[in-house]
């Protein structure tokens, strides 16, 4: 897994205000080009991935109790340039996008 150093102030992708833990003790946070979504009906899958390939362990979070804490929660700790969100849950989808609002965001539909 690719893993990328950071400052004080918080990281790109950053969705927990960027509190600076952390802050010079050399603490290393997973990172990747991409944040890819699958929203499907029972899951939302959450990976990593390079421009080459999916880096580390997938996340999975049970569709019908995503929240906007359960998204933060599982995003907890990543770093990413860009997102990729593909859903076929609308109202989740929405939920998701606006909890990423700050990342530059690209949508996958059939």
């Amino acid at each position: 897994m690719m893993m990328t150093r950071f400052g004080c102030g918080p990281p790109p992708g950053a969705l927990d205000g960027g509190t600076g833990a952390g802050c010079n003790t050399g603490f290393r946070m997973p990172s990747g080009d991409f944040l890819l979504i699958d929203n499907s009906n029972s899951f939302t899958k959450l990976s990593l991935a390079s421009r080459g390939e999916l880096l580390g362990k997938p996340r999975r979070v049970d569709t019908r109790t995503l929240s906007v804490d359960s998204m933060k929660k599982a995003l907890r700790g990543w770093r990413f340039g860009s997102v990729v969100l593909s859903s076929v849950v609308p109202e989740k989808g929405e939920m998701i996008a606006g909890v990423l609002r700050n990342s530059p965001l690209i949508r996958v539909s059939s």
